[in-house]
């Protein structure tokens, strides 16, 4: 007996997703040995050749996969020599039916006869003695005996079930169960297709038959698609050449129950965990995570477990870093097989110093002798600002009625000149928020009904100035505060603070004072200006101020003429960095530049020889 799987390629179709493969045609010739001359004729053999078979014909598409197709029954008899007259044939089946052979050529006869089913195939030709008649001239009779063919059991799968969700689709492991009285030289093909036609696996592709005791094979499918599989099972001995697509077997073929394969998507893996940061407010930095995994990822960060707007890519940048930032950054990563998230990245926000409360003691009056404190906000948004003027409430710290500006008036001006509001006496403002405002810049609290004055304004960024005067031609001491009232790290920040006003001796030194904070130290400009004030049309400069720096008691340092410090030109520099207008060589004007540590200072701004005028004190934040 001898089986045939023939392979032959299909016209050429589409590419499949294993590239330029070509789908095959499978067919399963099973040949039953035959014994010809039943008896003894007394002329010679008139044919050539016969042949009895039945056939199991198996067929593999890119549509189908691989599976059984027909099962048939088929006799040829090839004469030796072309006829002249007409020859026929009969086959002669056990059970006595007869079927009569079709001329197919001039020299070829051909019975078939074409089966869904081996059962129903076995039933009408069943194993036993069958006799081709030849009539005519060329009368013959040749016996066949078709024995009882032994297929080998189905292979069953034994991870069936493990195949209905796979999670890894690089690596899909199916595992054979051989049926009973499975030998060791049965052969297994294994074909794998998806539900679109897109994808097909044959193990003959591979130029592989495996053999039936072969407990799994792994195999890598695409992800997130289903797939049909069937294992055929050929028994007896198979031979093929060197590069043929021809395999020979002895004995019989048979199919396993089509089944079924679904792949997912595997969850994205983590490969880079974002990593602990720790910046200085204002500055930048950028989390970053690497994922692996199908795509497409998706990314969403998340601060302290809330979603992050905006956040989607796999790296964040972080501008502009405020206190408000630190806390704990994870991101989770998604794609359609689920969802990683990554490890917590801490961010530790260092506040660095900056400027928080400017304090101006000294002498008010009407018109150019106003008492103004002046600053500038930085960066984007708004920020609210405390501005005060003290008259009266200064007797609680040592001065007499008479010295103090008993009525004072408050006026914020922005850059271009627009007044941003005015105040006389601070009772007349919204007093909750005023007093709450108060509280948290630490600033003392105002007598009820004393004619202070105080302005509590949400301001976008830019320049202001605060205006502090007397009613009428009334002159004295006051004091003008500014205070950035935001918490620390939000929003905008001050980063010039400035004061004028009529320095004179005794108790009209003008003394300004600032507070610094945050976590670092950071360096200033600071300037105490009088003789280049006449560069802007101003008369009465004071003519040779002199600028001294106090914390707590403590002098820091004190200049006369900037242009003799040892920072002089390191101020110059830094005037034009921060947009200050420049000193000129060899003024009488004081400067010098100085880290600061956070804390509470105090300037001290006299005149030499008791002398008088007007003059201006400048802070400047240095980047």
């Amino acid at each position: 007996m001898i089986s045939r799987i023939l392979f032959r390629p299909r016209a050429p179709g589409p590419r499949t997703a294993l590239g330029s493969c070509t789908p095959l045609v499978l067919v399963g010739l099973l040949l039953v040995g035959w014994t010809p001359a039943l008896r003894a004729q007394s002329q010679s053999t008139r044919a050539s050749a016969l042949s009895l078979v039945k056939t199991t014909n198996y067929t593999q598409t890119s549509g189908r996969g691989a599976t059984l197709s027909n099962y048939a029954i088929r006799s040829v008899v090839t004469l030796a020599t072309v006829p002249t007259v007409s020859v026929g044939a009969t086959l002669e089946a056990p059970g006595g039916l007869t079927d009569e052979f079709v001329r197919v050529d001039s020299d070829t006869l051909e019975f078939y006869q074409n089966y869904s089913t081996a059962a129903v195939l076995d039933a009408r030709y069943p194993n036993g003695s069958y006799i081709i008649r030849l009539r005519g001239p060329l009368a013959s009779t040749y016996g066949f005996q078709l024995p009882a063919i032994v297929r080998p059991s189905p292979v069953e799968i034994a991870n069936f079930d493990a195949l209905q969700s796979i999670a890894t689709p690089d690596r899909v492991t199916i595992a054979f169960s051989p049926g009973p009285g499975a030998l060791a030289t049965d052969l297994l093909l294994l074909v794998i297709e998806s539900l679109d036609h897109s994808f097909l696996y044959s193990s003959l592709e591979t130029g592989m038959l495996l053999n039936v005791l072969t407990p799994e094979l792994t195999v890598s499918l695409p992800p997130g698609q289903r797939f049909t599989a069937e294992v055929l099972c050929f028994r007896g001995q198979v031979t093929t050449s060197p590069g043929s697509s021809t395999y020979s077997t002895t004995l019989g073929a048979t199919s396993s129950n089509r089944f079924s394969l679904a792949t997912q998507f595997p969850a994205p893996a983590i490969a880079t965990q974002p990593a602990h940061q720790t910046v200085i407010s204002d500055g930048a930095t950028t989390l970053s995570v690497t994922a692996a995994g199908y795509g497409p990822l998706s990314y969403q960060w998340r601060l302290n477990g809330t979603d992050i707007r905006g956040a989607t890519t796999a790296t964040l940048r972080l501008e502009n870093v405020q206190s408000t930032a630190a806390g704990d950054y994870s991101v989770v990563v998604t794609n359609p097989g689920g969802t990683v998230t990554s490890q917590t990245a801490t961010l530790t926000v260092i506040r660095n110093a900056r400027l928080v409360n400017l304090a101006t003691r000294g002498q008010a009056g009407p018109g150019s002798e106003a008492l103004m404190a002046g600053f500038v906000i930085s960066g984007s948004g708004s920020k609210t600002v405390l501005v005060r003027a003290i008259g009266p409430g200064l007797t609680d710290f040592g001065l007499s009625t008479s010295e103090v500006l008993t009525d004072p008036t408050l006026s914020l001006v922005a850059a271009g000149g627009e007044v941003m509001a005015k105040n006389d006496d601070w009772e007349q403002a919204e007093l909750a928020p005023l007093r709450a405002a108060t509280t948290a810049a630490g600033a003392f609290p105002l007598r009820p009904n004393s004619k202070d004055a105080a302005l509590l304004l949400r301001l976008p960024a830019g320049a202001y100035t605060g205006s502090v005067s007397g009613k009428g031609d009334v002159a004295g001491i006051a004091m003008v505060e500014v205070y950035d009232v935001d918490p620390p790290g939000v929003g905008p920040r001050l980063v010039n603070l400035a004061t004028r006003a009529t320095v004179g001796p005794g108790a009209q030194v003008l003394i300004p004072g600032f507070v610094v904070t945050g976590d670092t130290p950071r360096r200033y400009l600071l300037r105490g200006i009088g003789p280049t004030l006449s560069l802007f049309n101003l008369t009465g400069a004071l003519p040779d101020p002199q600028l001294t720096l106090f914390q707590g008691g403590v002098e820091l340092r004190s200049n006369d003429d900037w242009s003799l410090d040892a920072t002089a030109a390191e101020s110059a520099t830094a005037a034009g960095q921060v947009g200050a207008f420049s000193l000129p060589p060899n003024s009488r004007d004081s400067a010098f530049l100085l880290t600061l540590k956070p804390g509470a200072y105090t300037f001290q701004l006299a005149g030499k020889g008791a002398a008088t005028g007007v003059a201006l004190v400048e802070v400047y934040e240095l980047r």
